[in-house]
Formats: structure tokens, C-alpha cells, sequence
């Protein structure tokens, strides 16, 4: 600390330790205080958001829409954490992002919903042009009686074709396994 003449022949330091001024520095400058006249000049808790305090610590004038004995909480109407450096912002702003957000989450199911839509058809497309001509990949017949439907991937000349081989499969006796269970044998031209 260096002492320096004033115009008044009164002493005046200059140079004072961070925190302190004053002529003599004795006081605490901005952004400081001390409780009682012995004690250190402590810098302001107020986490960035002022830069002033009284002589209790308490922050003065608080920016950025905070408040509070640190400026360590938002204002009324008002979200974030100032003691973890998330801003405080209006929560009309934020309901407003929100609401973008669900619009473009909702764009991007749509979006995936008509790609898979486009796949299946392309793999059914390949699928039925895959088998050769004159066969059906899939019928709907209504039968006789009109009160039955018959569902069927293979067309129906084949599906009586293979009722035919089961039921004279069956009339033969069928082929039985040691368990007594029913055995897959193939039909052979007699």
C-alpha cells in the first residue's frame, strides 16, 4: 500500500488490497462487504447476476430476471436455475418451444409411419411380381352356400389337389410313429 499527499495534506492510499478502498481503505468497494468493522471485505455470493450487495451480503439490483437474498433463484412467472447457470426465462417462451417440439416430433412419426408404409409395399410389390404369371399370390372366394369365405395363398386347384393326397393318405392307414403319433411319409405313383 503507497501513501500519497491529496491537495488537502491528508494522506490517501492507493493500491488497496482486491476488495477494499477508500483513503485508507477501509471500506468495502462494489461487489464486497463485511458484517462488522473487524471483519474481511467478502466478495458478493450473487452468482453472476449483480454486482452489488448491502453491508449484509444481501444482492442488490439482480439481473437476468433473478432474485433473492444470491440472486440464486428465477422471478415470478419466470424458469431456470441461476445457481447451476441455466438462464430464467418467461415460461410463455417455453411453452411456446414446446409446442414447436411436439409439432416436429409429430412430423417425424408421421414421416416414418409412410416410409415403412413405402417399404412393405415395395417388398409385397417384389413379392407378387416374383411369382410367376398366372398364379395368384393370395384369393378371396366366397363359397358356394354364400355364407363361407375362403382365404387362401395358393389357388384352389392346388388346395384340392393336396386334400386329395391327405384324405387317400389317410384311407391308407397313414404312417405311425413309436409313439403312436402320426409320421410325414412321401406319396409315390403306384
Amino acid at each position: 500500500m503507497k501513501h500519497v499527499e491529496t491537495d488537502e495534506d491528508k494522506l490517501q492510499c492507493i493500491g488497496c488490497k482486491e476488495g477494499y478502498g477508500g483513503r485508507r481503505c477501509e471500506k468495502c468497494v462494489d461487489g464486497y462487504f463485511r458484517l462488522s468493522s473487524d471483519e474481511h471485505c467478502r466478495k458478493c455470493l450473487c452468482y453472476g447476476r449483480s454486482k452489488h450487495c448491502d453491508r449484509a451480503g444481501h444482492c442488490t439490483f439482480c439481473e437476468d430476471n433473478t432474485t433473492g437474498y444470491s440472486c440464486e433463484r428465477c422471478q415470478d412467472d419466470y424458469i431456470g436455475d441461476p445457481m447451476h447457470n441455466r438462464p430464467c426465462i418467461h415460461k410463455d417462451k417455453i411453452k411456446a418451444t414446446s409446442a414447436h417440439t411436439g409439432g416436429i416430433v409429430a412430423g417425424v412419426c408421421i414421416g416414418l409411419l409412410i416410409l415403412i408404409g413405402v417399404v412393405v409395399g415395395y417388398i409385397l410389390y417384389r413379392k407378387c411380381n416374383s411369382l410367376p404369371n398366372g398364379n395368384k399370390f393370395w384369393t378371396v372366394e366366397l363359397k358356394d352356400d354364400h355364407e363361407r369365405v375362403n382365404f387362401s395363398a395358393l389357388p384352389e386347384d392346388e388346395i384340392q389337389a393336396r386334400r386329395m393326397d391327405y384324405d387317400f393318405y389317410q384311407d391308407q392307414g397313414g404312417n405311425r410313429g413309436r409313439d403312436g403319433s402320426q409320421k410325414y411319409s412321401h406319396l409315390q405313383e403306384v
